[in-house]
């Protein structure tokens, strides 16, 4: 029995990731960005992720990374929190374990009223 292959693609502005980044927009005050990996679940391993996310008007050095399940509308701090840093190009590399929608902010998610 083979193990499926790790699926190591994704994107930061497909129509899959807008939806996610244009629901959390309206739930709560943060500027959010998305990035939506194409494995789902996790790696099995910490790995490597860089991607080119709009980081316009965040701190990038408090930055908090959410695992976000769409089917059952939950999200979950990414944990432990990923070592990571903003790169010459502006790229966000960072370690993760988990994968699927990741959501990035600044801060802890402030609900709006």
């Amino acid at each position: 029995m083979s193990a499926e292959p790790v699926k190591l693609g994704g994107s930061v502005n497909n129509e899959h990731v807008k939806h996610i980044r244009a629901l959390f927009e309206r739930y709560y005050e943060n500027k959010i960005a998305v990035i939506a990996l194409e494995q789902k679940g996790n790696y099995g391993k910490t790995v490597q992720i860089s991607a080119k996310v709009n980081l316009t008007g965040m701190n990038k050095r408090t930055l908090r990374f959410y695992s976000y399940d769409m089917k059952s509308g939950t999200f979950i701090p990414v944990n432990p929190p990923p070592r990571y840093y903003v790169d010459e190009k502006g790229f966000l590399n960072f370690d993760t374990f988990v994968a699927g929608d990741i959501i990035i902010t600044d801060s802890a998610l402030l609900r709006k009223v």
